[in-house]
């Protein structure tokens, strides 16, 4: 139909645009405002806890979206959202708002340990999952120097 009347498809018009490429990025971010509407809609385990794990994820998501708003690189961007669909795939699985715990690959040493061997470093940071690179900050290994 596209090609009988000459038009080009909306789909191949977004490809060969820039601007258009950045409207698709912006649109998938504003559409990351699930995180926001399920932050309004979470039912935790324990009534009480509710109001407190709502209040968590609204404000978890405020500030990393924050943090995050000068984030230009294409690449960076798409990890940012998988890293908020993770976490709210896993928030919904296990019915917890808040990070899992990570554990360490059997043969790496604690990050204090392995300040002075690259590879310890490398499969400390291996070990890391997408979902907790946005809270990782404090607690990565010290790089070596």
């Amino acid at each position: 139909m596209w090609a009988a009347s000459g038009q080009v498809k909306p789909s191949m018009a977004c490809a060969t645009s820039f601007p258009c490429l950045l409207q698709l990025f912006r649109a998938s971010v504003l559409q990351a405002c699930w995180l926001l509407r399920t932050g309004r809609t979470w039912a935790a385990e324990t009534p009480e806890k509710t109001q407190e794990e709502q209040f968590y994820i609204i404000s978890e998501t405020k500030d990393i979206f924050r943090r995050n708003k000068h984030i230009q690189d294409n690449e960076a961007i798409k990890e940012c959202l998988r890293e908020g669909q993770s976490r709210l795939d896993l928030a919904l699985h296990y019915h917890n708002p808040y990070p899992r715990p990570v554990n360490l690959a059997p043969s790496a040493l604690s990050p204090s340990h392995a300040k002075h061997l690259k590879v310890q470093q490398k499969l400390w940071k291996a070990s890391r999952p997408i979902y907790i690179r946005s809270i990782d900050t404090e607690s990565s290994p010290p790089d070596k120097k």
